[in-house]
């Protein structure tokens, strides 16, 4: 049984308690206990990260004990405005987590005064200034250290609705084993830019890519790509306007000015349009075939996965263009290697790897040298038959 001094609620007499980790013999769980209720029932984890989440953010009660009864009886459960609690002290590193509460830290305006917490202010001010022009800067110098792995789950991130996604959806596009590898995985790609801008002051060295976004229907906190951000990976071709509406204008323009689709009916033309940018009907078919989920990952995320095609827009005739097997739903991770022609599939669904990409990389977003096609139609066939021979997989 240990407690942790980085989160304590402070009661009406000043007094602090600290959440505890406990075990229950009875059923084996250990951790953190988050929301007991009369029914003794409550969430057990080892994470301070969403102990602190459930209770500012989600009005929970967390068991929690005066430091010096550590070795006495049980401690209470208690939460902001439960059981006389009036008020909580946070770690600094924790800051960014509560930032949309509604109750904040009561060290958070005397932290303000200290040299390094405004140090980490004027690094967000600077973070903010920061224009689209900077970070392609920044992508371009740091094209030899962002991984295969790491530049493939920042384009998933890219992609997905709102540009947000929680840990735990970072963790499922990227193949992480959990929320917390995950966390670790893309505080290390923030460093990156983080050194690049010559920030050493951030608190979460994943601002210096995202910011912080209040709680989805899970209740977990968000992280937001910045805007500037995702516009560098727009203008330097890393992700394309698929999946939104910037892509649809470019589609138009494109579509009216194709010699192949001049005079086609008004529905044609929509739903070329909408088959362009991996929308409509085309991506509800592709969804339909393939069950809601990855072709190859099983990812679930409806928002990150891409109906993109494999025969090359250009190169296909206008039914093949709207052809739901002329093409795989994929999550963005997967979908921009294959769509740069760095993966394959055979026509027995196995994952063909090129030259540039490692097999460590994979591994980071969760695929192996064992991956392939969670199931195969002959119709995919010819198709996939023409994206291995445009990036020279046959020969």
């Amino acid at each position: 049984m240990s407690i942790d001094k980085r989160f304590a609620l402070i009661d009406r007499d000043g007094d602090r308690r600290y959440p505890y980790i406990k075990g229950e013999r009875g059923t084996g769980r250990h951790g953190f206990a988050i929301g007991r209720d009369r029914h003794g029932k409550a969430e057990y984890t080892t994470d301070l990260r969403r102990v602190i989440q459930a209770v500012v953010l989600e009005g929970l009660g967390v068991r929690a004990r005066p430091e010096e009864s550590i070795k006495g009886k049980n401690g209470n459960t208690v939460g902001l405005s439960q059981r006389a609690i009036e008020s909580y002290w946070l770690a600094p590193e924790f800051f960014p987590l509560v930032a949309q509460a509604k109750f904040q830290p009561i060290n958070r305006q005397e932290a303000k005064g200290h040299a390094e917490f405004a140090k980490a202010e004027a690094a967000l001010v600077f973070l903010e200034a920061l224009t689209a022009d900077n970070y392609s800067a920044a992508l371009d110098a740091l094209v030899d250290k962002i991984s295969t792995a790491q530049r493939a789950v920042l384009v998933g991130h890219a992609s997905a609705g709102g540009r947000t996604l929680s840990m735990s959806d970072i963790a499922e596009l990227g193949g992480y084993a959990s929320y917390e590898a995950a966390n670790t995985q893309y505080g290390e790609l923030g460093r990156l830019f983080a050194d690049y801008f010559d920030l050493d002051s951030l608190e979460n060295a994943t601002q210096a890519i995202a910011t912080i976004a209040p709680p989805g229907a899970d209740g977990q906190w968000r992280w937001k790509l910045r805007p500037q951000l995702v516009q560098a990976m727009l203008d330097l071709g890393l992700i394309e306007g698929k999946v939104d509406a910037l892509g649809r204008g470019d589609a138009e323009r494109e579509i009216d000015a194709d010699p192949r689709t001049q005079g086609v009916p008004a529905t044609t033309r929509q739903a070329l349009i909408n088959a362009r940018i991996g929308q409509g009907g085309y991506r509800q078919r592709m969804l339909h075939i393939w069950g809601g989920k990855c072709a190859v990952s099983g990812c679930g995320l409806e928002s990150v996965l891409i109906a993109s095609h494999a025969k090359a827009w250009k190169d296909s005739s206008n039914d093949e263009r709207l052809d739901e097997y002329n093409g795989l739903l994929l999550a963005a991770s997967i979908d921009r290697l294959f769509d740069s022609g760095l993966i394959a599939f055979g026509d027995d669904g196995a994952l063909l790897v090129g030259s540039k990409v490692s097999r460590e990389d994979l591994a980071v977003i969760g695929l192996s040298g064992s991956a392939r096609l969670r199931s195969i139609h002959p119709r995919h066939k010819p198709y996939l038959q023409e994206h291995r021979k445009k990036f020279g997989f046959d020969k």
